[in-house]
């Protein structure tokens, strides 16, 4: 079974070009796609899923607010933040969550990979 990844998104530009991405790459592994924090913890199934990767700014909830329910189901269990920029106190939230990364959207490329790399081991 392909490796599964849990991406929650709101942004349809940058889900247009991460599902672009990955069809011109070889990947082994599928996203699925959720668009709102709510849709992302309803939808996260830990048997299925080996990591997800969170945007941290939701219209609904900001990322530690989505991960502590994503726990609450399975802990631990690796995320990943995503996004354009950070704060320190935003990456230090992250660190005591356990979050195994804080990415930025700049490249996307180099992200899929790095979440690759992650997800698979």
């Amino acid at each position: 079974m392909d490796t599964c990844i849990l991406y929650i998104e709101d942004d349809e530009l940058q889900i247009a070009l991460t599902k672009h991405t990955l069809q011109r790459q070889e990947y082994a592994f599928h996203l699925d796609f959720a668009e709102t924090g709510k849709e992302g913890i309803a939808a996260f199934d830990p048997d299925k899923h080996s990591m997800v990767v969170v945007d941290y700014n939701l219209p609904d909830m900001e990322a530690p607010e989505i991960a502590q329910g994503l726990l609450k189901k399975r802990a631990p269990f690796p995320i990943v933040f995503m996004s354009s920029a950070y704060m320190e106190s935003q990456i230090e939230e992250a660190e005591q969550l356990g979050i195994k990364a804080c990415i930025t959207k700049s490249d996307i490329k180099e992200n899929l990979k790095q979440i690759a790399e992650l997800a698979i081991g």
